[in-house]
């Protein structure tokens, strides 16, 4: 026990020393970069938001040896999560993180199966939180999509600008959508063209809602036509929605519920046996009856999972 202890201190103390060797080496400014700083096509960010971004990150230097990925799935997450993160960041965590806890599983434990385990969910449980934050900021959007749009149109029909009207909804409403317009505002101050500026607010939130505004408010841009009387309709129609889609929710509540219990009772089930009689529940593995029920276990999961997401999901 007590040899398993100093391998794993010398082991800890050999990650920080790469750690610190590499923020020595790589974690140096390089000025010609605030050059782009005077794009005008760059995202324009709050005050806040570039305070948070001036802060390094403890893993700057190791993210810079991961190849940079245009268009990447995670760089759109961390966008629509609103995180000053990087998606080569985000991967370097979980390559450390998951060395270490693997590593300190299989010295306490000596287990395969729970390093796979503990490397399995160091791996997702990013995933887990980003696309919650995710879904929290597009539903704190969409709950204040209809009063901004009133506010919108109520400004409009007062002889405003369009610019004065999105100014106004930035400045009277709250949460998500405030912070959301604010940058779409300063975006369009800077003189990037509305087309691009309504498209990179639907990056970085991903609201089906809004994209029926965005494409209402181009084609009258085009066509012409009362936008103020637009922009109602539309308030009215995504007002329908939402209380269609609440009622929804509250009525597949408890499929959903029974759906993910069902999904995840195995794999506990499982997980526990293995871990207090482990001889009996390795029939499943080691055997060729074994491997058969397992895949028809498995097969049989997905389809269920399958049936019950497409019982309680219902478009609109």
């Amino acid at each position: 026990m007590l040899l398993q202890i100093v391998i794993f201190i010398v082991f800890f103390g050999v990650l920080i020393f790469f750690y610190w060797l590499f923020e020595v080496l790589f974690v140096k400014e390089r000025f010609v970069e605030r050059l782009s700083d005077l794009d005008p096509m760059r995202r324009v960010i709050e005050d806040k938001k570039i305070q948070q971004k001036q802060r390094k990150s403890p893993l700057a230097g190791l993210s810079k040896l991961v190849p940079k990925r245009e268009g990447s799935k995670m760089a759109s997450k961390l966008i629509r999560a609103n995180l000053t993160l990087t998606a080569e960041e985000v991967l370097i965590y979980k390559l450390l993180f998951g060395s270490v806890l693997g590593f300190t599983a299989y010295t306490v434990k000596q287990d395969y199966f729970v390093v796979a385990l503990m490397v399995f969910g160091v791996w997702n449980i990013p995933n887990i939180f980003i696309n919650r934050r995710i879904k929290n900021r597009l539903d704190d959007f969409n709950d204040q999509l209809n009063s901004g749009l009133v506010l919108i149109s109520n400004a409009l029909k007062a002889g405003h600008s369009f610019m004065q009207a999105v100014s106004i909804a930035a400045r009277e409403t709250q949460g998500t959508f405030s912070e959301e317009f604010k940058i779409l505002l300063k975006e369009l101050n800077f003189g990037i063209p509305i087309e691009i500026g309504f498209s990179n607010l639907l990056e970085r939130v991903n609201s089906a809602d809004m994209k029926l505004v965005v494409n209402a408010i181009l084609i009258q841009m085009d066509i012409g036509g009362n936008l103020s009387e637009i922009l109602e309709n539309i308030s009215g129609t995504i007002r329908d929605r939402q209380k269609i889609k609440n009622e929804m929710n509250t009525l597949t509540a408890q499929g959903k519920m029974s759906g993910f219990i069902v999904m995840l009772l195995p794999v506990f089930l499982g997980s526990t046996i293995y871990l207090f009689n482990r001889e009996y529940i390795m029939l499943l593995f080691q055997t060729k009856i074994g491997l058969i029920l397992l895949g028809m276990c498995v097969f049989n999961e997905f389809v269920g999972f399958m049936i019950i997401r497409k019982i309680i999901t219902i478009d609109l």
